[in-house]
């Protein structure tokens, strides 16, 4: 999402959403369903602060320009990160969270990310930033893991990939 901040006011001029698609939904119902909860989720949020200006007719939509997850190529550090993040969750919440969401920001040409963050409803263990770096994610989940499988949305539920376990 890309927002304009001024003293007062809030625009957001662009939302990008990526999503895996499943097979038997068509993309034309899948941007339908996008649209009507991100209108729904704009308009509460607008009506809680009038600070978010721009109406959402306004704002450039961007629904699965280039594919979820599953159709890109490991090289990509939106699929890669992905992957990283989800097993630095898990291993948290099997080291004591009850919960845990990490969210990891790149920057282009830059191995290491710019940051990582955790939100955790207890302690638990982290995994340092270079644990996170694009070449270290490439080089841990190489192989056999990445198969067709990937593509029928098995990604993040498949417990045969390294991401999908706590502890490795």
């Amino acid at each position: 999402m890309r927002v304009r901040e001024s003293t007062n006011e809030w625009q957001v001029e662009h939302v990008l959403v990526t999503l895996q698609q499943l097979r038997e939904v068509s993309l034309l119902d899948l941007t339908t369903r996008v649209v009507d909860d991100l209108r729904d989720v704009y308009v509460r949020l607008r009506a809680k602060d009038r600070r978010w200006s721009a109406r959402f007719e306004d704002i450039e939509l961007l629904i699965n320009p280039n594919g979820a997850l599953p159709g890109k190529d490991l090289s990509h550090i939106d699929r890669a990160g992905a992957y990283a993040a989800r097993h630095a969750a898990l291993h948290a919440v099997h080291t004591g969270a009850g919960a845990c969401q990490v969210t990891v920001a790149y920057a282009p040409n830059r191995d290491v990310p710019l940051e990582v963050l955790y939100e955790m409803s207890q302690r638990a263990e982290r995994r340092a930033p270079a644990w996170f770096a694009h070449s270290a994610v490439r080089e841990r989940y190489t192989g056999a893991a990445f198969v067709a499988a990937l593509g029928e949305g098995q990604h993040f539920v498949d417990i045969q990939h390294p991401w999908n376990r706590a502890c490795s």
